[in-house]
């Protein structure tokens, strides 16, 4: 089983967590890198990997630090992109805009959730240190 274990004192926004995931994953599988533009990438990323334990250590200052603003940033981000990628995809972008609403609300789930969310899968294993 590959485990990557990311530090979490490295982690203080989501290109941290971009990049603190490349770090990891680049010591095990070489030059490969997300883009952090998708998570259905990072899914296959993982595969890749499968199976694959990912340990977060001192993830209690990410937890701190991966709130509820930083949850609307990464949501304000993904309309910039759906907004210049898509741009008749109304869907999607009312989609971000509930999302910035809600985190702006502190309602959902904050960025470091998401990011557990999306990480957790059958092929994956999160550790929480």
């Amino acid at each position: 089983m590959t485990e990557l274990v990311l530090d979490g004192r490295r982690i203080s926004c989501f290109a941290d967590f971009v990049t603190e995931f490349n770090r990891a994953f680049g010591e095990i599988h070489g030059g490969l890198k997300w883009s952090g533009q998708d998570f259905h990438e990072l899914d296959n990323f993982l595969e890749h990997a499968a199976p694959v334990t990912l340990r977060w250590t001192h993830s209690d200052e990410s937890r701190k630090r991966l709130g509820y603003r930083a949850m609307t940033e990464w949501w304000k981000a993904s309309l910039g992109r759906s907004m210049k990628n898509f741009p008749n995809h109304e869907f999607m972008h009312e989609w971000c805009n509930r999302g910035i609403d809600e985190s702006e609300s502190s309602q959902g789930r904050t960025l470091f959730e998401y990011i557990c969310w999306q990480i957790e899968q059958p092929c994956c294993k999160i550790l929480l240190e």
